[in-house]
C-alpha cells in the first residue's frame, strides 16, 4: 500500500509505517467471516487518497470472491453515532436493536461489505469505534455468517490507542534520479532531492510535509541550496510558534535529561520513538536553546537515506577503482602498518574485521592491499596520474566527511557526480 505524494514539483511513492499492518488485515478477508473494525491514522489533506487505495487493496484481496463492496459512511451520519449511519445505509428505521442488526446481517449476506468512515469531525470517536466493535460481535451472534467489516480513520490529534495504524507517517521508497550522474535530467534530480529533504524535516510526517511552503520549493532554482535551507529554517520556526510554551520546555527539558543520561519524563512533542523531528532539532537550534544537546541535535539535520545513499555510492565507486587500479603495478613491499593489520586478521589476537566475515565467507581477504586505506593505497601506487590521484582524494575525503556524520545536501551530491564522471574519464 504506497500513496503517491507530490512535494517540490516531484511525485514519489511513499511507504506508509502502518502499509504491511492494513495489507495483511485485508488480505485475511475479513468480510468473509467475523468481519472486525479497523483504526488508521491519516492525513486529512491525503483522506481520499488513503480511502482509493483501501478500496483497491480490498478488492484485490477479495479477487471477486463475494463480490465485495466498498461503502463510505458520510460524516454527517456518523455524528449520530455507527447505528445511525448504517441505518441510513440500509433506508430503514427499525425499531428495536435486535431488528436493526437482522436487517443488517441479512443484507450482508447477500453482499459483504467493507465500510469507511472518517472520525475527525467526530467529538466522540472512541464511542463510534466502540459502537462498530458491538455491532460486528452482534451481527454473528443471531445466526449469520458474515459481520460488518470497518475502516474507521481518524487524524493524529485524536488519540484513539496504540493498535491504531500507522498511515501518516513514512517515507520515499525510490529517488533514483538521485543515484545516477544526471546530466540533461538535473532539473528532476533537483526536485527529488528537495522531495527527499523535506519529507526528512517533516520526519515522515505527512501532515507536516503538507504544511511546508510547496509553491515556493517548486519555484527555487536548480541547485539554490541556500534558498532550500532558508525555506527549511522558516518552517521550524513557524512549527515552533505552534507548539505551546510548555511543550517547547518539555521538549527540551526531556533533550537534556537524555543527553545527560537521565530517566526522561513527561510528554515528548515533536518526538518520534524518542528523537526529536528534524524539524524540531532545527527550531531548537536556531533558537539555541538545549546548548548541551547540541551535537545531537545537529545530528538529527544530516538527512540520512541522503547520507546512506552518498555512502554507499562512495564505496561503490572506490571499490571499482581500487580493482582497476589493482592491475597497475602496487610495490613488492608491503607497508608494515598495513600487513600487520592481515597479519591481524589471519592471527588469533583480536580483530574487528574477522569478526564480520562468516566463517563460510566464500572470499575473505587474503592479501595486505585489502587492509590499506585509500590514502594508503594511493600513496603505494606506481605511474599513478595525477588527475585520478586527485578525484580519488575527492572521494576519500567525501566519504570521511558522510560517515563522521557531517551535513550532506545538494554540493555532496554534485561533488560525488562529479567525482565519479572524472574516474570514469580517467
Amino acid at each position: 500500500m504506497n500513496l503517491e505524494l507530490t512535494l517540490a514539483g516531484q511525485t514519489l511513492p511513499w511507504r506508509m509505517e502502518g502499509s504491511t499492518d492494513m495489507s495483511t488485515w485485508l488480505r485475511g478477508r475479513p468480510w468473509l467471516e467475523l468481519g472486525g473494525v479497523k483504526t488508521a491514522r491519516v492525513a486529512r489533506g491525503h483522506l481520499d487518497d488513503i480511502m482509493g487505495l483501501i478500496r483497491r487493496e480490498a478488492r484485490a484481496a477479495d479477487d471477486g470472491v463475494s463480490d465485495l463492496r466498498i461503502w463510505r459512511l458520510r460524516e454527517e451520519s456518523l455524528q449520530g453515532g455507527i447505528r445511525h449511519a448504517l441505518e441510513e445505509w440500509l433506508n430503514v428505521s427499525p425499531r428495536t436493536e435486535r431488528e436493526f442488526l437482522r436487517i443488517l446481517g441479512e443484507a450482508l449476506e447477500l453482499r459483504p461489505v467493507v465500510f469507511l468512515g472518517w472520525l475527525g469531525g467526530t467529538a466522540l470517536p472512541g464511542e463510534l469505534i466502540d459502537g462498530a466493535r458491538r455491532v460486528a460481535e452482534a451481527v454473528p451472534k443471531l445466526g449469520f455468517k458474515s459481520a460488518p467489516t470497518f475502516v474507521l480513520l481518524h487524524p493524529r490529534r485524536q488519540v484513539i490507542g496504540s493498535t491504531t495504524t500507522v498511515l501518516d507517517t513514512g517515507f520515499p521508497l525510490e529517488f533514483a534520479a538521485l543515484k545516477k550522474v544526471p546530466g540533461a535530467e538535473l532539473p528532476t534530480a533537483w526536485r527529488t532531492y528537495l522531495h527527499l529533504r523535506v519529507a526528512w524535516e517533516a520526519g515522515g510526517d505527512v501532515e507536516q510535509v503538507l504544511q511546508c511552503d510547496a509553491p515556493r520549493l517548486s519555484e527555487l532554482k536548480t541547485g539554490d541550496d541556500e534558498a532550500c535551507e532558508s525555506l527549511l529554517n522558516e518552517h521550524a520556526r513557524k512549527e515552533m510558534e505552534r507548539l505551546p510554551a510548555s511543550e517547547r520546555e518539555q521538549a527540551v527539558r526531556w533533550l537534556e535529561e537524555t543527553v545527560a543520561q537521565a530517566p526522561a519524563r513527561g510528554a515528548r512533542p515533536g518526538m518520534e520513538r524518542g528523537m526529536p523531528a528534524p524539524w524540531l532539532a532545527r527550531a531548537l537550534l536556531l533558537e539555541g536553546r538545549a546548548p548541551t544537546a547540541r551535537r545531537f541535535l545537529q545530528a538529527r539535520l544530516v538527512c540520512m537515506p541522503l547520507a546512506e545513499l552518498l555512502l554507499t555510492k562512495c564505496l561503490e565507486i572506490e571499490a571499482l577503482q581500487r580493482t582497476r587500479l589493482m592491475l597497475q603495478r602496487l610495490p613488492e613491499v608491503v607497508p608494515s602498518e598495513v600487513l600487520v593489520r592481515l597479519e591481524r586478521f589471519q592471527g588469533a589476537t583480536p580483530s574487528m574485521e574477522r569478526e564480520l566475515y562468516p566463517a563460510t565467507h566464500p572470499a575473505p581477504p587474503n592479501d595486505s592491499w585489502a587492509f590499506a586505506t585509500l590514502g594508503e593505497f594511493m600513496e603505494n601506487l606506481v605511474g599513478l596520474r595525477p588527475s585520478v590521484r586527485r578525484s580519488l582524494e575527492q572521494l576519500r575525503l567525501l566519504r570521511n566527511a558522510v560517515a563522521h556524520g557531517h551535513y550532506v545536501g545538494w554540493k555532496a551530491l554534485t561533488r560525488l557526480w562529479q567525482t565519479e564522471q572524472e574516474l570514469e574519464w580517467g
